[in-house]
């Protein structure tokens, strides 16, 4: 019995591990991004798949700060989307299967960032879980190459019983897209921080990074993911 509890224990410690040894390097997983070298990014508006209305404009509000974060420029997504409320023919459904040329001409951008979301669920008292599932899909406005693509599904759990404007550990926010005052993030909103955090924290990095070109031997998790969220606490399955 005792060399089956120590074999037992032995294999839980070395999977992790072997998983880590196995993972591809940043350069192996994201060679395009690092051929492509994009500068500056557009942030198209999301493809909601959902019923939930304002899912597209929680998500749209949240993605630039990550990727400035990782050494990026940004289009300002408040300027661009006023940009494509007047003019019908970016619309991202009809654009994210072709070329990204009149983007680049309009924008002078060197990649294109389309999300789409297919899963949107509020918890409620019944069933205290947010679930959110986004595909990630980053193309080149040069080469109309998808140079990066992930899918995040982020199942998140409070051990709060409030699921409105109390009790977050966020920052208080003001969404300009939707025009709403959010005091804090709610549950749902929170999931989507924390997966768009988890899914860019193996782009590579860009050349605003004091890093850039020197991460190219980093591990990368898995193309698509799934986090389990307790709060604030992230538990990865392999």
């Amino acid at each position: 019995m005792k060399k089956s509890k120590l074999l037992i224990i032995a294999l839980l410690l070395i999977f992790p591990f072997s998983l880590y040894l196995n993972a591809q390097t940043r350069l192996e997983m994201y060679e395009k991004v690092y051929e492509e070298n994009p500068k500056g990014i557009l942030i198209m508006p999301p493809i909601n798949q959902t019923e939930e209305y304002f899912a597209k404009d929680f998500v749209y509000g949240s993605l630039n700060t990550t990727l400035i974060e990782k050494g990026y420029y940004v289009f300002p997504p408040i300027l661009s989307l006023d940009f494509f409320e007047k003019d019908s023919n970016f619309s991202s459904e009809d654009l994210l299967n072709y070329s990204m040329k009149q983007l680049k001409d309009t924008f002078n951008c060197d990649a294109v960032l389309f999300t789409i979301i297919t899963q949107w669920k509020k918890p409620t008292f019944i069933g205290p879980k947010a679930e959110v599932t986004i595909e990630y899909i980053l193309k080149s406005a040069k080469t109309d190459r998808i140079i990066f693509n992930r899918t995040c599904q982020v199942i998140y759990t409070s051990s709060k019983r409030s699921w409105g404007t109390e009790g977050s550990l966020f920052a208080p926010i003001i969404n300009l897209f939707t025009g709403r005052a959010i005091k804090t993030p709610t549950a749902d909103l929170e999931a989507v921080f924390s997966g768009n955090e988890r899914i860019f924290s193996d782009l590579p990095y860009g050349e605003n990074h004091p890093d850039f070109l020197k991460d190219q031997d980093e591990k990368t998790e898995k193309q698509n993911i799934i986090l389990t969220v307790y709060d604030i606490v992230i538990h990865h399955h392999y």
